[in-house]
């Protein structure tokens, strides 16, 4: 889970923040998906939201095999036989606005 924390010291802070967090799911991106793909692509299909709102990463074929409890606010998170779990949903706008917070695309 990549902890949302509060942001007390202003814009800067909190553009910090955005940066660290989507460097850390970029990390993992590159790491699953290997060279030669798109890491930005995978993110889309594998960045995923608990019911409140928390990111967290399915790997593998970004479909989830198993479900664990949310570490913030203890919602479940996952799913299993390739379904995702009620009040869970992928993370497109999530990421997208890390993006525009980190002050990239």
């Amino acid at each position: 889970m990549l902890s949302s924390g509060r942001f007390p010291h202003g814009h800067q802070s909190r553009r910090a923040a955005a940066k660290e967090r989507l460097d850390v799911l970029m990390v993992v991106a590159k790491a699953e998906c290997g060279y030669g793909r798109d890491a930005e692509a995978w993110l889309s299909s594998h960045v995923f939201t608990c019911p409140s709102g928390h990111l967290y990463i399915v790997g593998s074929c970004g479909c989830p095999t198993q479900s664990a409890i949310c570490p913030e606010c203890r919602c479940y998170v996952g799913g299993s036989d390739h379904i995702l779990g009620p009040g869970n949903r992928l993370a497109h706008g999530e990421v997208a606005q890390l993006r525009a917070e980190a002050g990239g695309k």
